[in-house]
């Protein structure tokens, strides 16, 4: 054969270990029955693939109580401001107690602050109804599986262990340490 020169790769065996770039503990906002689990353990998912379904039935009635509530403060708001604009001439004209008046006006106040209060606790129910659904926020490979299907699940502040963890698998990184001395011929 005829001696050729060319670049030639070079190869050092060594031990190393890969590693995931994000790692993400998928864990539960609200406390319930998991009702659901939609993969196997080490199964590789898209984002926004369902993971896990809790029930939603007291969240649906919290919402449906939270939707009462505001339904009824718009009612009480709309009769103050009624009130209000009846009773406004008859103020000016010494008709009505002034007193009366401006205690009317004080109710429309507080009926206009119930109504905000009620709006955030309809968003609030929607909210955690919501939560009964947990999608996966990443493309990567599911870890092992805490939690079983119908097990009781809670909130971050009552649980230590996540539901399962989910690793990005690409782009991903190898890491790995080679002895000093082959250091110079890999820089090369």
């Amino acid at each position: 054969g005829q001696a050729v020169q060319k670049p030639m790769p070079l190869f050092i065996e060594t031990l190393g270990h890969v590693e995931s770039i994000t790692s993400i503990d998928i864990r539960s906002r609200i406390e319930g029955e998991l009702t659901g689990v939609f993969f196997t353990q080490g199964q590789e998912v898209k984002k926004g693939d369902l993971l896990f379904t809790i029930d939603s039935k007291p969240y649906e009635a919290a919402l449906k109580q939270a939707q009462g509530a505001l339904d009824e403060s718009l009612a009480s708001r709309a009769l103050a401001e009624e009130k209000v604009k009846r009773y406004k001439i008859l103020a000016k004209e010494e008709y009505y107690s002034q007193l009366d008046y401006e205690t009317l006006q004080t109710n429309l106040a507080t009926t206009s602050a119930l109504v905000v209060q009620n709006q955030a606790s309809l968003d609030s129910a929607a909210i955690n109804l919501d939560y009964c659904w947990i999608y996966a926020p990443i493309d990567g490979m599911l870890g092992i599986l805490n939690v079983d299907y119908g097990n009781l699940v809670a909130s971050p502040n009552g649980s230590s262990d996540p539901l399962v963890t989910l690793n990005q698998m690409d782009p991903i990184y190898v890491t790995f340490s080679i002895p000093e001395f082959q250091l110079p011929s890999i820089q090369k």
